[in-house]
């Protein structure tokens, strides 16, 4: 059956499994970098939560022979799982001096999300725009986000200025920006994936096979980590132990790669190799740009490179 088929033949089955007080609706949601992605949305009776699961996985599951009904299951287990104990008081949301506290930022492509910048507050920063979200806490179940969007900030009567101002300070204070030496980070992977007790052959880096010194700054989720670019303290502090300038390349919105200019690498050869990587290794959800920045001590900011 094509995709269509599949998804009215799930929706009979959930509906059947929900019963009359959860309506199964489909819906398509647009993701970064204009990426939709077709899942279901559980709309039940009297809960301000309304979990979306997303088919795309599931329909190649099917594709690749999985029964339908056992599909049905899998997904009524996510939806399940996915159930609050208690529904979160959202009640704070239409307060901003309440709202304050929990407002944070991400980058993303200015470009790729034309469409959703219609809809959203944001801030010009070089290709990329400065996006905001609430972080909400799921009563035990970890966190939530809620994308702010223009009627959520026109309701609020704040200036864009001052919701970022409070966002960047929130994602010093919650989210925490961090610089590792990529040696460290590729020999975590290397000792968790020999932990788990997959096939590994390549060798921990040393500190001889460190030829240009290459650092990761991501936060302490390694989730929108890009934002961290937002940030000119640890910019700064970073320029003052490495000498001067250094060029960051984004591995994705979640991470990016610190270089000291001093290395000898261009700026023109490394937009070859971060546009190659995008292309074929970065999900298209979660490329940044095929850009590279450098931070200029000059200026103490952030510029293309």
């Amino acid at each position: 059956m094509n995709y269509n088929e599949f998804e009215n033949a799930v929706i009979e089955r959930l509906s059947k499994k929900a019963g009359k007080d959860c309506e199964i609706v489909p819906t398509s949601v647009l993701k970064n970098n204009n990426t939709t992605l077709k899942g279901l949305r559980f709309v039940s009776t009297g809960n301000i939560i309304q979990p979306t699961i997303y088919l795309d996985s599931f329909y190649c599951m099917y594709k690749r022979g999985q029964e339908i009904d056992e599909i049905a299951d899998e997904i009524y287990e996510d939806y399940e799982a996915s159930k609050l104990g208690n529904t979160p008081d959202l009640s704070f949301f239409t307060d901003y001096s309440r709202m304050k506290e929990r407002i944070v930022c991400k980058l993303i492509n200015a470009e790729k999300n034309a469409k959703l910048l219609k809809k959203i507050p944001y801030v010009p920063f070089l290709d990329l725009a400065v996006v905001f979200y609430c972080r909400i806490d799921l009563a035990g179940a970890g966190t939530g986000t809620i994308l702010i969007h223009q009627s959520h900030f026109d309701e609020w009567g704040i200036t864009l200025e001052e919701m970022y101002r409070d966002a960047l300070a929130n994602n010093r204070k919650l989210l925490k920006g961090r610089v590792t030496p990529i040696e460290d980070v590729l020999n975590d992977i290397l000792f968790r994936m020999k932990e788990r007790g997959e096939n590994c052959d390549a060798p921990a880096f040393s500190e001889e096979d460190q030829k240009i010194p290459m650092y990761v700054l991501t936060n302490e989720y390694s989730h929108n980590g890009a934002a961290c670019m937002l940030d000119n303290g640890i910019l700064k502090d970073f320029s003052q132990k490495n000498g001067g300038d250094f060029f960051i390349i984004p591995s994705s919105i979640h991470e990016l790669i610190l270089m000291p200019a001093m290395s000898g690498n261009s700026s023109v050869s490394l937009k070859e190799i971060v546009k190659t990587i995008n292309a074929t290794e970065v999900s298209k959800d979660e490329v940044l740009s095929d850009e590279v920045y450098m931070y200029d001590v000059s200026k103490n900011a952030v510029v293309l490179a």
